[in-house]
């Protein structure tokens, strides 16, 4: 069953203020995956930031989890356990869960892209604030921009030339999971 609540690549812009900064190009009338597979061809950098505001949050962050163990498949001790948080939170979105995710991510290193896949699920909803008096509801565009953090990182500790063949994986893996797929690489 499809994951895509949008039907045109332009309801994706409408729905988020920050989405064209964020995927530089802009919004077209079209089927997201048509939009995706049009991206992909030329920049997979805005395919990668497009899929991370169409997956719904607890969706899109399992895929940036996914991704960052496909790019890095041995992370030090540190990123395993920011990675496994955010996992955590999406087998079980709770907030007990989202504010352990947020806590991890927020004590690491955002040159590291397990940080950033906890940031996500921190960032996916309920206080957003490690102030308990002071609550701070979450933005709908945090879990995206964190997601293609994540993935953005990830794809820097790369091989410089097998880049584009890790980012063509990472968003061919996404098309697949929006369309209802198994999230394969």
């Amino acid at each position: 069953m499809s994951r895509i609540r949008f039907a045109h690549a332009s309801d994706v812009y409408a729905a988020f203020d920050t989405a064209e900064q964020d995927i530089r190009a802009p919004a077209e009338e079209i089927p997201p995956l048509d939009f995706v597979t049009r991206l992909a061809a030329g920049h997979p950098e805005q395919a990668i930031a497009f899929l991370a505001y169409l997956l719904p949050r607890r969706e899109a962050v399992w895929w940036a989890c996914r991704c960052v163990r496909h790019l890095l498949p041995e992370p030090v001790p540190a990123e395993e356990a920011r990675i496994a948080a955010a996992e955590d939170w999406v087998k079980e979105p709770s907030d007990a869960r989202q504010r352990a995710a947020l806590r991890i991510a927020v004590e690491g290193d955002k040159r590291q892209p397990g940080v950033w896949c906890a940031q996500a699920a921190g960032w996916s909803g309920g206080n957003v604030s490690l102030i308990e008096d002071r609550p701070m509801a979450a933005q709908p565009h945090l879990t995206p921009k964190a997601i293609n953090a994540a993935l953005m990182v990830g794809l820097g500790m790369t091989d410089p030339l097998k880049w584009a063949a890790s980012a063509r994986c990472c968003v061919d893996a996404g098309a697949r999971f929006a369309a209802g797929g198994a999230l394969t690489f």
